[in-house]
């Protein structure tokens, strides 16, 4: 079960299951993304809580992704992660898109914020 609290993966099938998860934040919106670890704990949050806002990653060129579209790419976005490249695929950060008033996504054209609600 993954934890909607800590985002913690925990094995409910143990006596005890709530003491230590299997794996810690399993499930997690990291701010600052310097690992493909962090990338994929982030990418399994589909939206904020509460507010159930779109999660957006952003690149160190200074681009947007939305989670979808850094999904479907995620092994560029893996590759740029581990090797440094600044190639408009490494995500570097996430934040949830009621922080903005207009975002959009720079490889599928997806609006988000405020405007585009």
């Amino acid at each position: 079960m993954v934890s909607e609290c800590d985002g913690g993966l925990y094995d409910t099938r143990k006596p005890n299951w709530s003491a230590t998860p299997i794996r810690s934040k399993y499930r997690y919106a990291h701010n600052r993304i310097e690992t493909g670890l962090q990338l994929r704990s982030t990418l399994r949050v589909p939206f904020t809580f509460p507010g159930s806002y779109d999660i957006l990653l952003f690149t160190s060129d200074g681009g947007t992704l939305c989670n979808k579209c850094a999904t479907e790419n995620v092994r560029s976005v893996l590759w740029s992660i581990r090797n440094r490249c600044d190639d408009g695929w490494r995500v570097v950060a996430c934040d949830a898109d009621c922080n903005f008033d207009e975002v959009t996504c720079d490889h599928c054209g997806k609006q988000f914020g405020v405007a585009a609600d």
